[in-house]
């Protein structure tokens, strides 16, 4: 018999710079530009499923990100932009090796969530 659990993925929200998520992307929800909802990233990391809701600097980032991948993202803290308003900034890098979506790069360590 099969054993059945909810799947509920955690928001991840950094609060101090350097802070980092880890896991491969498993879905990208774009901004609704109607209603205004910002886009959401699904990561699979070795703490379970987490999203991240985009920014402008996140959607920006993560655009070159591919379904498969594993990415890691880190809070670099907040600034102020020409217009004096404050932003989120963010790195995100793409791990190399492994062909994206193969195998090899799945079956890698499934990600880190890490709250230092």
């Amino acid at each position: 018999m099969d054993e059945w659990k909810t799947i509920e993925p955690g928001v991840w929200k950094p609060e101090k710079e350097n802070q980092q998520i880890t896991g491969i992307l498993v879905s990208k929800e774009p901004k609704n530009e109607k209603t205004g909802l910002s886009a959401r990233y699904y990561l699979d990391t070795r703490d379970g499923m987490f999203f991240v809701w985009g920014t402008a600097v996140l959607d920006d980032r993560m655009q070159y990100a591919k379904i498969g991948d594993k990415v890691r993202i880190t809070y670099g803290g907040k600034t102020t932009n020409k217009l004096n308003q404050m932003v989120n900034l963010f790195k995100v890098e793409v791990a190399g090796g492994a062909e994206p979506g193969s195998e090899e790069g799945a079956s890698e360590s499934r990600g880190r969530f890490n709250t230092e």
